[in-house]
């Protein structure tokens, strides 16, 4: 139970990368019902990990879980601001049952890692919660690379590329929506706000040159969103189509995470141009 969407998306993220299932809810009561479903499997592991923010919510139901219903232990991870303390820390998880660890925010992926470690331990009930490791300086916040690279429309039907990219565009610090098919990539667009959209060209239902011609025919005023082909083909003949439905630049698959980098970081934060991008050079389209 987040409320900032950057952290959400973070953290889904990073629990999937150990192929920890998450469920995302936006109230105490379905946090509740949730872990009463869990109960009747043996053996699971329950961890909820809530904003220190919506546990002083006082319209969420709390309360309830104090009221002995819940049969498993339950561990919690407790997402504070900078200037959480430890007086907050307890009074905010007053009525949870079981083992409550704070983390505060921003953190590294090494104090997430470290405190999921801990809570799935399950300690017995009344230990003392260790304190997390200090971040240190040399490692990269995640959330704030996230929050200042952008969020990034990812249009791909082949799940090992999407998997694939999207790692990478987590490494670069980017936050990632992913589409399947030109079709659901014109409706994310039309619902989000995305700083640049990567394009699958063959796909089914709707392909990306059909999504970026309905895509710049809604465009309005002075707004244009680059869009980045993604294609195995690289013949003159492609790169024009490319060009033609409105694409900006071509990337060929397969590519690497610093060719990548380069044309994100070019478009992005550079003055761009129309450019194919192969694993052994850059030419510019002229």
């Amino acid at each position: 139970l987040e409320p900032n969407p950057i952290y959400k998306e973070l953290i889904i993220d990073r629990l999937a990368r150990i192929n920890v299932e998450a469920s995302v809810v936006d109230n105490a009561r379905e946090i509740k019902n949730r872990l009463l479903v869990c109960e009747q499997h043996d053996g699971a592991k329950q961890l909820v990990i809530v904003s220190q923010e919506a546990l002083l919510d006082r319209k969420q139901k709390w309360r309830e879980f104090s009221d002995g219903s819940l049969s498993n232990p339950v561990s919690w991870i407790v997402l504070g601001n900078s200037a959480a303390d430890s007086d907050e820390f307890r009074k905010s998880t007053s009525h949870l049952q079981g083992y409550s660890t704070l983390m505060q925010k921003p953190f590294t992926n090494y104090q997430f890692y470290y405190a999921l470690n801990m809570s799935i331990s399950q300690p017995e009930p009344g230990a003392e919660t260790p304190a997390l490791p200090e971040r240190d300086e040399d490692s990269t916040d995640f959330t704030l690379s996230m929050v200042s690279k952008g969020h990034i429309l990812l249009v791909e039907d082949n799940i090992a590329n999407q998997k694939f990219a999207s790692l990478l565009l987590s490494k670069m610090g980017y936050s990632t929506d992913i589409a399947e098919d030109g079709a659901e990539a014109f409706k994310l667009w039309r619902k989000n706000n995305y700083q640049l959209i990567l394009m699958d060209c063959l796909m089914p239902t709707m392909d990306g040159y059909q999504a970026t011609l309905k895509i710049r025919q809604r465009e309005k005023g002075n707004t244009r969103i680059p869009i980045i082909a993604l294609t195995a083909n690289a013949s003159e003949t492609d790169r024009q189509k490319c060009r033609q439905s409105g694409m900006d630049e071509v990337i060929t698959k397969p590519y690497r995470r610093h060719e990548l980098e380069e044309v994100l970081d070019r478009w992005l934060h550079d003055e761009p141009s129309f450019i194919t991008i192969t694993h052994n050079q850059v030419q510019e389209v002229r």
